[in-house]
């Protein structure tokens, strides 16, 4: 009498020999964290959920204006124009990016490539960063775990994900969207504003999730 749910948090389409057809046809329930696979997949859409920890920062730790962890994946190109577009407004950056070919390894005296951290470690930099990048692989527009940080710590987020403007817990002081590397947001990027407060941790909690399976089976 079990009820079995498989929830996919990362692209389907981007994964090689998954069988979405036989997951649909073995699974109660397949959720995704991506709108647009929802519908193209005809599957339920769930945002990823998220919990927050406490979180010891030491006091040796630095503090940079941009933070960015993630792997190269099809991004490796727009990641590195971004990063010369923050240091040519004179800001400090700290990018750990992993999964990047030698050749593609621009300014290594700076960037971190393929250095492992652990999430403890990548949540200490999230809370003594000014402001965090996510940078949304092609074809991509769910909440990442970039986006989840954001909402946690109370973090500014730049962002190229142009669903964020549509969330309910969108404001304009906290996350700046661009559509073009060009068009970042300097100024945003400069503000130390203290007073972030998304008021939105709670929506994220795997307690929702859970409900919402709960729910979706009761019906």
């Amino acid at each position: 009498t079990a009820k079995h749910v498989f929830y996919y948090t990362d692209l389907i389409s981007t994964t090689k020999n998954f069988d979405i057809k036989y997951v649909k046809d073995n699974f109660d329930l397949v959720l995704t964290y991506d709108y647009g696979e929802a519908e193209k997949y005809g599957i339920a859409y769930y945002p990823g959920p998220y919990s927050k920890i406490a979180i010891d920062i030491p006091s040796s730790a630095e503090n940079y204006d941009v933070f960015f962890v993630g792997r190269a994946k099809n991004r490796i190109k727009e990641v590195l124009k971004i990063y010369e577009k923050l240091r040519g407004n004179d800001l400090k950056c700290d990018f750990y990016i992993s999964d990047v070919d030698p050749d593609d390894q621009l300014y290594k005296n700076d960037i971190h490539y393929n250095q492992w951290i652990t999430y403890k470690e990548v949540l200490q930099k999230v809370n003594t960063s000014n402001c965090n990048l996510e940078y949304i692989q092609e074809n991509s527009s769910g909440y990442t775990l970039r986006t989840c940080e954001a909402i946690a710590y109370n973090k500014k987020l730049i962002s190229n994900n142009s669903k964020l403007c549509c969330a309910p817990f969108y404001n304009p002081k906290y996350i700046s969207v661009f559509k073009d590397i060009q068009d970042l947001d300097i100024e945003f990027i400069k503000d130390k504003n203290e007073s972030i407060n998304f008021n939105y941790i709670d929506e994220l909690s795997p307690r929702k999730l859970l409900l919402f399976i709960d729910n979706y089976f009761k019906k």
